[in-house]
């Protein structure tokens, strides 16, 4: 498995656990957690669709 898919694969975890993390967070109202939890899958999705560009692509050997 090539850097890039293991990094979207960490990226996919990562967001996945936060999501679940968001529901119980708004289930029990903790605004503050889930205002935290929010900010955080946004950075994950940015860093999973801008991947190719911190990793470097097949052109950069």
């Amino acid at each position: 498995m090539e850097q890039s898919q293991y990094l979207g694969a960490f990226y996919l975890f990562g967001i996945a656990l936060n999501l679940v993390a968001l529901v119980y967070a708004i289930q029990t109202g903790q605004t503050a957690f889930a205002v935290a939890f929010v900010l955080v899958v946004l950075y994950l999705s940015f860093r999973y669709r801008t991947r190719e560009q911190f990793v470097g692509g097949p052109d950069d050997e």
